[in-house]
């Protein structure tokens, strides 16, 4: 069996196996043909089983001695201990092997015809089960051997051959693929249903909870007395979805084409997508609008088809059933027309006209007899059932109409639903409570909101939420009011959110930015709403890259839509009233805005020549992030640059008289810009759009400074020379196959310029709009060969000096190279050095994490000094005050987690191995350590009496352990019953519970990864994942009695395990023994 190397093209291999490997047996395309196989000629007369790292190659452990002719099926337990084997003698025994020990546990006979698969269960350790000719059995181990139960069909389906199987995400649900193409589902032994999948046989499958794939999702219903929805899709497919803890799809059926009214043509095989869906009142029937003008009338239980009728050309864009029996089922298309059906005769019995533009939403009244029409000329018609005659109604009439559902995006009740400038398209989607309290609406800029119905006048007031990573298409209040479901469209994603019910009048929605107070115009929701007042929709862009939009609206082509950068929210459910709130009647004073006071980073592990002095020596100018940081050497404070959108990747200063000061910084991203400014003002003098791809790594001024060189990191390395105050590209050429590290013109020239990088050394000189170059010169130079190059530096008479890999520095003449030299270079793990001329003293003005992500991070309780943790391995401590760094450990691995006791003597860090450790504050030194996990520690906490320590894991508990009993850290209780893997802890105020669960600022340039306040409030501390940066914020205050949460928005870019903006943290509160006390 042979392991492709990817990088060198070769490949490796197991060399132990001494004959061929049998598992698992290529299949004919005849599967009768394959019964027919002769297994005497021997694959092995004493069949082995070996178990080897894929890595080093080596054999872990040899398995024989059990069967006889080879081994067709392998499988090993959920928990990895135990190997399950099929041989492919005549009973094709089945044994269940403790691999590690090489010995057998259980062995039984297996079946007498060909099994192709054994599966073994993930959710219990002693059961599996088999497939193949005429087969399907389920096993359960018995001491040293098994028993068996075979699958029942009952009616539901006739036995047939098997090619293999897979375990569902309940315990019970089994998934057996067919020779016949059908997919049969079974729970227990007992199977439920056939699904006709292939024409073929179906020879592998996997089981998964899947959404709808590629196209726009519109369609969305809520049933009327079950946690059950609907979903329609582009895709062509109709999805049902429970809603219950499972949360999982039910059931799920391509849509086929009805046939026309209009044509004659019968499409039998084809399929459509679809735009809208309705449950009758009842519940049992599904009403589904398709996209080539018909609708589809389904079993809601089985979904199968119970009438359908094909009357429009353009597509049905809502569908809804009047109230009480159903009699009636209107229909509304993009033809401009709402057709009524009776539903007991299957008739359409009217058509409601009169509509100058297509059909956007309908609703009916609560009597079944009217119906409200809007459409996308910014209409609202109204129209009596069955006939479809069409009404003038007033606007204060209107109001006093019982409407069963409220839907519709038109009228005097919701017109403050419409943001400024907005198109009638721009509202997708309305939702109205039962209670008539809430109105929920969707839009194209990605956000949910919720209005106080009525919404009257312009512009209301609204909480909104994020989590739809393009434009909302559909939103459904629950039959209950208690959950709002919301689709979006080119994420294809359906988004569960729980309502939260106020309580008391001090309780807060606290998932929005916004105040819920009836606050002054400048503040509360009012303030919100003057901000989006102030957005321009059609130009503002993300400053993360998120998502793009993709898709065709209904009635549009490609639409380009712009979209305002959204603050991510948390959906947490609040504290139950059991736990204690620390000092909640102390006076405090109201943060009202957040300024970037400090960063403890500097961006050293990939980046060169991208420290500099400013102000003769007074200052010093670098990056980290996405900010570019003037940093004054006798006070130590920082000013900032924070337009760059991602993570800046170099940096240089404009060294010519004329443009003192002139700072030019670039970034990574997929169509990154150059940004020349002022250092002092922090003025923008001109923006760059580069045609590198990927980023730009390194950027030059000319001996003039009139003109900048860049070099980006795309496939060619391409270097751009510019005249950066008109912003205009003076050449291009691509630089080298290899890295670029650096590119710098000649200090007394504006058209020679040098490259260096991987094995890579050229001199280049602009001629007009062409860029040409000359390779570096080897010759025969003793020792001497090309290098990858990492530096380069000037000197007079023509000579370039470069710093080689190896530590030597090359001495070049024009473009030979004249001799060799040695220097001391570097540092790449984020310090920054200042190093004296004549006696090479050295002073560390910055210091900073390595390489690896900032989770840690926890505040002193009375000091002004915290402590951060990074997945470099360290622990450091830092002063607030004095801007430094205090004293380091090294950890030995990475650190995920850090809290401080009450009294501040004792430092707590959880480790991405699953282990934490007790620190010393004072000495660092280790007061005492444990680990009973195999996964990262996510989250750590003292309880405010010092007794209890809590550890919370990513195997979805918390642990508790007894500080008072010294150093052993018994464990003397846990939390097992959480949903998912723990995110963040607090302790209640008297230490006897535990949850296990934003204005924006913009600096870090990747996911933030943790926040705290100072033990003051002074400040609030911030660490970047990827960016590798801790930044130091100073709070701006007004005098006010009220609380303020400062809240880590993670914007992930990348794979690590953070949650994703808008995605709902759902938590409990435990006592210290681990038992569950209410939700919160």
């Amino acid at each position: 069996m042979g392991q492709l190397n990817m990088e060198g093209g070769s490949d490796s291999y197991s060399e132990e196996s001494d004959s061929d490997l049998s598992d698992v047996p290529e299949l004919d395309s005849d599967i009768e043909q394959e019964t027919q196989i002769n297994y005497d000629r021997q694959v092995g007369r004493d069949a082995a089983i070996h178990v080897w790292d894929t890595q080093t190659l080596k054999c872990l452990s040899l398995l024989k001695g059990q069967h006889q002719r080879g081994v067709c099926a392998l499988d090993f337990s959920a928990d990895g201990k135990c190997l399950v084997s099929v041989g492919l003698d005549d009973f094709h025994s089945i044994v269940f092997w403790d691999w590690k020990k090489g010995e057998k546990i259980a062995t039984t006979r297996g079946h007498k015809d060909k099994i192709f698969v054994v599966k073994c269960n993930p959710h219990h350790v002693d059961r599996l089960v088999t497939v193949g000719i005429k087969h399907i059995k389920f096993w359960q181990q018995a001491g040293g051997g098994f028993t068996s139960k075979r699958g029942i069909f009952g009616s539901v389906g006739k036995l047939e051959t098997m090619m293999c199987v897979s375990y569902g995400r309940m315990e019970d649900l089994v998934f057996s693929g067919a020779a016949t193409g059908d997919i049969f589902i079974w729970k227990d032994v007992l199977l439920l249903k056939t699904v006709k999948a292939h024409d073929g046989p179906v020879f592998a499958m996997y089981a998964l909870d899947k959404g709808h794939m590629e196209g726009e999702v519109w369609g969305l219903a809520a049933h009327p007395r079950l946690p059950v929805c609907a979903t329609v899709s582009d895709d062509k497919t109709l999805r049902i979805w429970e809603l219950s803890s499972q949360h999982r799809m039910l059931a799920v059926r391509k849509l086929k084409k009805a046939k026309s009214r209009i044509t004659t043509v019968l499409f039998v095989d084809s399929f459509v997508g679809g735009r809208c869906c309705a449950f009758s009142p009842d519940g049992k029937a599904l009403a589904v609008g398709l996209n080539d003008g018909s609708f589809l009338v389904v079993n809601a239980d089985t979904v199968e088809d119970m009438v359908s009728f094909h009357h429009r050309k353009e597509m049905i864009s809502d569908i809804k059933f009047s109230k009480d029996t159903g009699k009636y089922l209107a229909v509304a298309s993009h033809d401009n027309f709402v057709d009524i059906y009776n539903v007991l005769t299957s008739k359409r019995v009217g058509i409601c006209k009169g509509a100058s533009s297509y059909i956007t939403h309908i609703d009916w009244d609560s009597r079944g007899k009217l119906l409200q029409v809007n459409s996308g000329a910014k209409e609202q018609l109204f129209f009596e059932a069955p006939r479809g005659k069409r009404h003038i109604i007033r606007p204060s009439e209107i109001e006093k109409i019982e409407w069963d559902a409220w839907t519709c995006v038109l009228g005097p009740t919701c017109e403050g639903i419409w943001p400024v400038h907005s198109d009638v398209t721009d509202v997708n989607a309305a939702s109205l409570t039962k209670d008539h309290s809430l109105l929920a609406t969707g839009d194209d800029f990605g956000f949910v909101k919720l209005f106080s119905y009525p919404v009257k006048g312009q512009h209301a007031r609204f909480k909104k939420y994020v989590g739809h990573s393009a434009h909302v298409t559909n939103v459904r209040w629950l039959h209950n009011d208690s959950v709002l479901l919301t689709v979006g469209g080119a994420d294809t994603a359906l988004m569960i959110w729980t309502r939260e019910f106020v309580g008391t009048q001090e309780s807060k929605l606290v998932d929005s930015e916004e105040s819920d107070t009836d606050a002054e115009e400048d503040g509360g929701y009012d303030s919100d709403v003057a901000r989006e007042k102030a957005i321009d929709y059609t130009t503002k862009i993300y400053a993360v890259s998120i998502r793009e939009m993709e898709g065709t609206k209904p009635h549009q082509q490609m639409k380009e839509v712009s979209v305002e950068e959204r603050p991510p929210v948390s959906r947490a459910a609040p504290q139950p009233e059991k736990l204690q709130k620390n000092n909640i009647t102390k006076k405090k004073k109201l943060v009202e805005e957040l300024a970037l006071d400090h960063v403890f980073g500097y961006r050293g592990f990939d980046c060169r020549n991208n420290l500099h002095y400013l102000n003769d020596g007074a200052d010093i100018i670098f990056h980290a992030a996405a900010a570019g940081i003037v940093q004054n050497l006798s006070t130590g404070s920082q000013s900032f640059y924070l337009e760059h959108t991602d993570d800046i990747l170099c940096l240089t200063v404009n060294q010519h008289p004329k443009y003192r000061n002139v700072v030019a910084t670039s970034q990574i991203g997929a169509t990154p810009s150059i940004h020349v400014w002022d250092a002092m003002t922090k003025h923008t003098l001109s923006v760059l759009r580069c045609f590198h791809s990927k980023g730009v790594n390194y950027i030059n001024f000319s001996a003039t400074g009139k003109l900048l060189v860049s070099v980006g990191v795309d496939p060619e390395h391409t270097i751009t020379v510019w005249r950066w105050q008109e912003g205009a590209k003076v050449a291009s050429r691509g630089g080298h196959l290899e890295r670029i590290f650096v590119v710098e013109f000649r200090p007394d020239s504006d058209t020679q310029f040098v490259s260096v990088g991987v094995k890579h050394m050229k001199f280049w000189t602009l001629a007009g709009s062409a860029l040409l170059y000359k390779k570096g010169v080897i010759g025969s130079m003793e020792a001497a060969k090309m290098q990858t190059m990492l530096s380069v530096a000037f000197g007079a008479n023509n000579l370039t000096f470069t710093g080689a890999i190896n530590g030597d520095v090359y001495v070049w003449k024009d473009h030979f190279l004249v001799r060799l030299g040695k220097i001391l270079v570097g540092t790449k793990d984020g310090e920054i050095i200042e190093v004296g001329e004549k006696n090479a003293a050295s002073n560390i003005l910055i210091d900073g994490h390595m390489e690896g992500e900032i989770w840690g991070l926890a505040t002193h309780p009375s000091k002004d000094i915290f402590i951060s943790a990074s997945n470099d391995g360290t622990a450091r401590i830092w002063d607030l005050a004095d801007k430094k760094l205090l004293n380091k450990v090294n950890l030995g691995h990475a650190a995920r987690c850090a809290a401080y006791s009450p009294d501040g003597e004792m430092v707590a860090i959880g480790m991405k191995n699953g282990e934490f450790v007790i620190l010393l504050v004072n000495s660092l030194k280790v007061w005492g350590k444990k680990r009973d996990r195999k996964s990262a520690i996510q989250d750590i906490r003292i309880s405010p009496d010092s007794r209890f320590l809590a550890v919370g894991s990513s195997e979805h508990t918390v642990d508790f352990y007894d500080l008072t009993q010294g150093t052993s850290l018994n464990r003397i209780g846990y939390c097992k019953d959480i949903p998912s893997f723990v995110i963040q802890m607090d302790f209640s105020a008297d230490g006897k519970y535990i949850q296990a669960k934003h204005k924006r600022y913009f600096g870090h340039s990747a996911h933030v990864t943790n926040i705290r306040f100072s033990h003051d409030d002074k400040y609030v501390v911030s660490t970047g994942g990827d960016d590798c940066s801790v930044f130091v914020w100073r709070c701006l205050e007004v005098p006010e009695s009220s609380y303020f949460i400062a809240a880590a928005a993670a914007s992930h870019r990348g794979g690590s395990d953070e949650v994703p903006p808008g995605r709902q943290l759902l938590g409990k509160a435990y006592d210290t023994a681990g038992r569950t006390s209410s939700k919160c």
